[in-house]
């Protein structure tokens, strides 16, 4: 039977006779695999149902048919009064609130019991939540330790554990085979069981109070004074003031507690009030609200008081927001004084004054629970309820981890996951070998196992699946950019003298270094590069990677916080300091902490201190085996090699950090170790390169590594890494990224209406993310353009079309194999001393399965990928690029041949078995194993003869003797059955018994069975970790075909991209690109028929789409375009296309036109928008000359550019002056295409006459009669356009008639006067000259006043 439905009958609120359980049909929990929907019992004295209950409250709901309330979990809203319900026999349904009768439970939750994972987990789990009693603080005897009944009441159990597992300590006897008559599983009560210290607290209610609204006050607010029991209106964070490193102190009076609280970017955690002499005093044994708890009481917590470890004060240059000084007797003196902290609480604050800006979930037994302030933000951000008590309390399963830690890391927060390193049986040992005179130990072991937060989660296995599941609310987590470490250097005002003269060269003001860690696939990218006053590289950077999270120094530029700000919108920006270390290990084992411990005076920031630290912790092959010296690098990947060799200090300063909060995090060596580096180089701005003598060698370092790494396998030249190279790719900074909408759009900075929602049909995620990759880098060379749209091309209409579209449902079920090979490198055994390998988890066989699952899939992605190249076999490519990736090395393409080894992990891995936790080495993989399994059968040998001794020496048992609970998982391993009637001798102790009369049926243990059952329990234990140990053998020598498998992912993701593009190009109206040869400087050109926008299908008034023709440069065409019209008449749409179309042609795609002919382009550079910088103390007009300026700068002869209304943000004449001088310096110098919308009609005429200029405007239709109706055509005319028609626009806008009438008047005068040119000017200042010799008055007012009519 289902395990899961033996303790059914624990959520019954009645307990019931054994005859009057239902039969097998019942609607009881338990009985069916579909449990009826309850129905309101039609009972007059019914109580009354609370209206609607919480999320994560427990509740009763009556079934009519059993006339019983049965308990239930409510653990999801579903729709309006329906709410997903689970009860303790793990059945879940739906039940309307509005509609059946329920109430609150009133008693504490019987936690789901579930088959023990190894011979003596669930006493384990008893003794770990146990240590949470003051009963545990006895150390004079053993009877202390396990706890005692008859000297404990409930107000001497600690609040802060509620015993969720008391039904099961009900029952000292398991017997696996007791069932009722009618079938149903049932567990009797056979005898009084040993109080082990649980506290017998009920489950909380709701705290009267809305933990949900938000609701905030200046700090100085003063909330009237409460009165115990009573809930704070108002909730305060002290520290949501935190902007970056800022800390900003508001004076006030006493402050209240500090809760954790996000960085910038994190959303602020919840405090209560803010008076020391307006605090809630907390009342026992009831629900408190929140800000009336302990922790609201402690002084250390106190903004005026807070300290962090060092004894730097909040707010104090130095501060450590990560550390907390603190004193027991603190805690006492607020707890009254009564008694000393116990052992467990004391273990919990030296853990959190480590990790004082971090939530802990804290392992306790098989939950993870939250207290003090931490508890505040489950209710706040979780939707738990605080227990009853003092010290604010919650909690959730271990099942429940990756749910509980995804939101926690959503809304901002790090989460550190705390776990037991050691069971009670382990414990017990240590405490007996602790010396006399010493204190010894009461509480297990805890270590921090993992810090999460947005930038450095690997969803591991202890994460849900739902994190990539696309169609759940977690399904874009793993998708999130990379974690981000910048190091800043400004430089000194005499390195101006080593920068490249050229007298447009803008001055490099200082110089990064990056890392960019991708924690999910395990890969890392470096990068260092000098950067001008408008950082605009850096930029690029931002806008092209997205982050999740940034590091920064403390000391960092305010322009460097601003531009993070601007770019990066709410992501999390942390600081780390020159100073930090890192906590200190809480492992039981010296040796371990030596290793885990990072020795003081290290430099997160140093170049040294990282290469240092990389050698110590041997994250990366030395040179050889028989190389012994240190300073071996040789085997390093080649990017932090030549960062060594090269100088890229600043890189390598910034990997340092990297490494360092990886290291905090407890995840360096699962991701450095993969050894997936590669390089980073920015777009040039200029012409010319910006470099310092003191890193020039190091950036050129960069760049060199950056066009090595390109991935070239047998010749085909590809790159999956995003790094940019200024002769093989166009380059596209940040601003280009944004105007021309590349990868999110303007409205919503979603990726809907961009361009890479348009060609992004990928099936897989590795191919998705080369496919980006593709379009942040177009190419240029023109071989390398025609060879991928040849492949393009033939899988768009020539014989592999059919291929691929075979193909296309296998890729889809591939999966993230890229994400997958980095699970299974670190499930195959990471660092030895790293506290996850001592965990102790009750979720054995959850975690089994999803490893399993993991390894299982990724097999099966890397058999659809090879069935894939199957279908490819027999067909006639022409493509060289596609030939290559079809077809395997051995037939002269490039695809490696897994066929064999993945059929050998396939018929060498059972995955059912394996999930089992039945999955075995073979034979000699493991001596202990193999010792285990030895001692297993002489184990069993010896019970069966124990069995046949007492059958031949006591009358009447042969027959009637019986081993029960003989399974490796049971509980009370092989206990003796014997009738009642059946004499034993003294030795035989009853332990149990069941039925009555002369049938009922005694259970005893002998201290023969016993012992042999200890042994037998330790064997089973160690067979259990060696097959675990066994999987994760099996995981390492996968792992180490990764090259092979990394190759073949490689070559997939290309052709994945390749057939995206081809989905994009069969689109009726789509042709391909004919790609010109420049022939020297004012040859660039771009000849487009019928050419629309990619990403517009339809006008904004609804209409088809307009199409235009286009024709700039070569020997017959002007360079450039001086573009007018009215507004919203499609002048910016036309710009855009341009570029966009040239984009699309140089990734190889086709192209939304009837035909293009293009040279390649190296460079886009756009002025579009009116925008300002505010936090940069950047205005709309300065925005639009810093942009300008980079186009003048950057642009050669193969570039494009486009300018949309530049002047626009001054006066009138200072536009039109500084827009003349602009279009001269494009023309006569640049000597680019350029398009330049314009409404200066002055400038229209200024360049009329120029040969490279060409005037177009966008044609728009007046009615005869009445020019207030405008009509816009949208296409593209020749000449100038005869007016703006801006007032036209302005009443399409809505404006009131009365402000438009006043509008036309003027501008008619205007125009008049500009018409009227110099001479109309020079009469009225004769006229004014006459008035005034002749002392007219009146005519000088009649003059005045025609002039501003």
């Amino acid at each position: 039977m289902p395990q899961s439905s033996l303790f059914s009958f624990f959520s019954a609120k009645a307990a019931k006779p054994a005859s009057s359980i239902p039969s097998a049909t019942s609607s009881k929990p338990g009985a069916s695999s579909k449990p009826p929907v309850p129905v309101k019992k039609e009972v007059k004295t019914a109580p009354q149902s609370p209206p609607l209950p919480s999320l994560g409250e427990r509740v009763e709901i009556y079934f009519p048919d059993d006339a019983e309330y049965f308990a239930c979990d409510v653990t999801e809203s579903v729709k309006g009064s329906k709410f997903r319900v689970e009860y303790d026999d793990g059945n879940k349904e739906v039940v309307d609130f509005g509609e059946a009768e329920w109430k609150v439970c009133k008693t504490k939750k019987a936690r789901k019991a579930k088959k023990p994972q190894s011979a003596a987990s669930n006493a384990d789990a008893d003794d770990d939540e146990n240590e949470f009693s003051d009963a545990m603080e006895e150390e004079d005897s053993e009877d202390d330790f396990k706890g005692d009944e008859s000297s404990e009441s409930e107000d001497d159990i600690d609040d802060w554990m509620v015993d969720d597992d008391a039904s099961e300590a009900d029952a000292d006897v398991f017997d696996e085979d007791s069932e009722d008559d009618s079938g149903s599983p049932k567990k009797r009560r056979l005898g009084k069981a040993k109080d082990k210290g649980f506290s017998s607290k009920k489950k909380a209610k709701k705290a009267p109070v809305n933990m949900n609204s938000k609701v905030s006050f200046s700090p100085d607010y003063e909330p009237s004074p409460k009165t115990p029991g009573s809930t704070s209106s108002k909730l305060n964070n002290p520290l949501s003031q935190f902007k970056l490193t800022e800390i900003v102190s508001t004076p006030s009076a006493p402050s209240a507690p500090l809760a954790v609280t996000p960085a910038a970017g994190r959303a602020p955690s919840p405090a209560p009030t803010s008076s020391k002499d307006q605090l809630i005093k907390w009342v026992d044994g009831e629900v408190n609200p929140m800000g009336s708890h302990v922790h609201n009481h402690l002084p250390f917590l106190w903004k005026e008081n807070l300290m962090d470890a060092q004894g730097v004060r909040f707010g104090q240059p130095g501060y450590n927001k990560r550390t907390l000084k603190w004193t027991p007797q603190a805690i006492e003196k607020v707890m009254g004084g009564k008694s000393k902290i116990t052992a467990a609480k004391q273990q919990w604050w030296e853990i959190k004054a480590q990790y004082f800006d971090t939530v802990l979930l804290f392992k306790t037994g098989k939950f993870y629970e939250m207290f003090h302030m931490d508890s505040d933000i489950a209710v706040k951000v979780l939707g738990f309820s605080h227990m009853k008590g003092g010290e604010a309390h919650a909690g959730s399963p271990e099942a429940a981890y990756g749910t509980v830690c995804a939101k926690l890391v959503a809304a901002g927060y790090k989460v550190a996951r705390v776990e037991q390193t050691e069971t009670p049986a382990q414990l017990k040992i240590r405490k007996d070998k602790t010396p006399k005179g010493k204190k010894k130990p009461s509480v297990v072991n805890r270590e921090v196992c993992a810090v999460t937060t947005v930038g450095t989660r690997t969803f591991c296995f202890l994460d849900s699946d739902r994190c990539f599941d696309k169609d759940s609310k977690f399904g874009s987590e793993a998708d999130k950019g990379p974690l981000l470490v910048v190091k800043e250097i400004m430089m000194e005002s005499s390195a101006a003298e080593n920068i490249i003269p050229d007298d447009d060269t803008p001055p490099a003001i200082c110089e990064y270094g990056v890392t960019m860690v991708d924690a999910v696939r395990g890969t890392i990218t470096l990068g260092q590069f000098a950067d001008d006053k408008l950082r605009s590289r850096l930029h690029t950077l931002l806008t092209s990677t997205c982050p999740s999270e940034v590091i920064v120094e403390p000391t960092c530029s305010a322009d460097l916080r601003t531009m993070i700000t601007q770019s990066c919108g709410g992501t999390p920006v942390e600081t780390v300091s020159s100073s930090e270390c890192l906590p200190k290990s809480t492992a039981v084992d010296p040796a371990i902490r030596a290793q885990l411990d990072r020795k003081d005076g290290f430099n997160p920031w140093d170049h040294s201190d990282c290469v240092s630290q990389i050698k110590r912790k041997k994250y990366f092959l030395s040179s050889s085996k028989s190389e012994e010296k240190e300073e071996s690098i040789g085997r390093w990947p080649k990017v932090v090699k030549a960062c060594v060799d090269g100088g890229a200090n600043l890189a390598l300063g910034s990997m340092g950090a990297a490494i360092f909060y990886l290291q905090r995090s407890l995840v360096d060596f699962e991701i450095i170790s993969m050894a997936e580096v590669r390089a980073y180089v920015p777009p040039m701005t200029t012409n010319a390169r910006v470099e310092t003598s003191e890193n020039v060698e190091g950036n050129n370092t960069m760049s060199q590594m950056s066009e090595e790494l390109f991935t070239e396998l047998d010749g085909v030249k590809e790159t999956t890494t995003e790094t940019n190279v200024t002769t093989d790719h166009m380059q596209l900074d940040g601003i280009t990224l944004e105007n021309l909408e590349i990868l999110a759009n303007q409205t919503d900075g979603k990726a809907k209406g961009s361009l890479w929602s348009k060609i992004n049909r990928t099936k897989t995620p590795h191919g998705s993310r080369l496919l980006r990759g593709w379009l942040l880098r177009p190419l240029f060379k023109s071989e390398d353009i025609a060879r991928r749209a040849d492949a393009v091309s033939e899988l768009a209409s020539g014989p592999p079309a059919l291929m691929m579209a075979e193909a296309s449902p296998l890729m889809r079920k591939v999966g993230d194999v890229e994400r997958l090979l980095s699970r299974i490198h670190s499930m195959g055994g990471g660092e030895g001393a790293h506290p996850s390998n001592r965990q102790v988890l009750y979720e054995g066989k959850t975690h089994t399965k999803r490893k399993v699952k993991d390894f299982n899939n990724l097999i099966k992605g890397l058999q659809f990928l090879d069935k894939v190249i199957n279908l490819f076999a027999d067909a006639d490519i022409k493509s060289t690029l596609l030939k290559k990736l079809v077809k395997r090395q051995e037939a002269g393409g490039i695809f490696p041949s897994t066929t064999e080894k993945l059929k050998w992990f396939a018929n060498n891995f059972d995955a059912r078995k394996a999930e089992e936790g039945k999955f075995s080495p073979v034979q000699g993989m493991d001596e202990e194993y193999d010792e285990a399994v030895e001692a297993k059968d002489a184990c069993l040998q010896q019970l069966y003869a124990l069995e046949a001794q007492y059958c031949n020496e006591i009358p009447g048992a042969k027959g009637k003797f019986k081993y029960i609970n003989i399974k490796d998982d049971s509980k009370d391993k092989f206990m003796i059955e014997l009738p009642v009637n059946v004499r034993v001798p003294s030795d035989f102790k009853v332990k149990g018994k069941k039925g009555s009369g002369a049938k009922q049926v005694n259970k005893y243990y002998t201290v023969d069975v016993e012992e042999v059952v200890e042994r037998l329990n330790e064997a089973i234990d160690q067979e259990v970790e060696g097959r675990a140990r066994g999987l994760a053998a099996i995981f390492r020598k996968f792992d180490s075909f990764r090259p092979l498998w990394s190759i073949a992912v490689q070559v997939s993701g290309m052709l994945d991209a390749l057939s995206a593009l081809s989905e994009v190009s069969s689109q009726p109206g789509w042709s391909r690109a004919t790609i010109l040869e420049s022939k020297g400087p004012g040859t660039s050109s771009v000849d487009i028929k019928g050419g629309r926008h990619p990403c517009v299908e339809v006008t904004h008034s609804g209409d088809d789409f307009v199409p235009n023709d286009l024709a700039l440069g070569g020997e017959e065409k002007e360079r450039v375009l001086l573009l007018s019209g009215p507004n919203m008449g499609g002048k910016s749409t036309l710009l855009r296309q341009t570029c966009l179309i040239s984009i699309l042609a140089q990734i190889g795609c086709f192209v939304p036109a009837q035909s293009a002919a293009i040279t390649p382009m190296d460079r886009i550079f756009t002025r579009l928008g009116a925008s300002d910088k505010i936090l940069a103390g950047q205005s709309t007009f300065f925005v639009e000359l810093s942009e300008t300026a980079a186009a003048l700068r950057g642009a050669t002869h193969r570039s494009i550019v486009i300018m949309d209304e530049l002047g626009r943000g001054t006066s009138t004449f200072d536009g039109t002056a500084l827009a003349h001088a602009v279009v001269k310096s494009l023309v006569e110098d640049t000597k680019c295409l350029t398009m330049f919308a314009t409404h200066y009609h002055s400038l229209l005429e200024d360049w009329k006459e120029e040969p490279n200029v060409r005037l177009g405007h966008m044609k728009c239709h007046v009615t005869d009669g009445d020019e207030k109706n405008i009509t816009f055509l949208y296409q593209l005319g020749e000449g100038a356009c005869p007016k703006s028609f801006g007032i036209n626009v302005a009443r399409l806008a809505g404006l009131p008639e009365g402000v438009l009438a006043i509008a036309e008047k003027r501008s008619a005068n205007f125009q008049k006067e500009m018409e009227g040119g110099v001479e109309g000017v020079e009469a009225v200042v004769e006229k004014i000259k006459k008035a005034a010799e002749e002392g007219n008055v009146a005519e000088l007012r009649s003059i005045w006043e025609s002039l501003n009519a």
